[in-house]
């Protein structure tokens, strides 16, 4: 579904449209995220835009218990964040197991992109 499928908001007293009524939290989610879909290309390359002097990385073990799960069992061990130095996310990966072979990818895919766009190396 794109963003245009939707109905622009009428003004809140239109009798004919909304009738005063407050749109649902559902109407609203699906709007937002099919705003997402669309505009998801442009977002992916502004974060590998974002410069990176010094870089910390973080694994949370919070968030995969909440989601993705298979008969009980967890699909991803953590989540995998490397942020720049003004504390912006410069990429983020759900990672499978607590093994340091998969972040490897996840850096050079960083250390390209930056010579990618002409920016310093950290």
């Amino acid at each position: 579904m794109r963003v245009d499928d939707f109905e622009e908001f009428s003004e809140f007293s239109n009798k004919q449209m909304y009738n005063g009524c407050v749109p649902s939290t559902k109407y609203l989610q699906s709007v937002l995220n099919a705003y997402g879909d669309e505009i998801a290309d442009f977002l992916d390359n502004e974060i590998k835009k974002r410069p990176m002097k010094i870089g910390s990385v973080d694994g949370s073990f919070k968030i995969p218990k909440w989601m993705a799960q298979y008969k009980g069992n967890r699909m991803y061990t953590e989540l995998f964040t490397v942020l720049n130095e003004f504390g912006e996310i410069r990429s983020q990966a759900m990672i499978l197991s607590e093994e340091h072979d998969q972040l490897s990818a996840q850096l050079n895919g960083i250390q390209s992109t930056m010579a990618q766009y002409g920016q310093e190396q950290p």
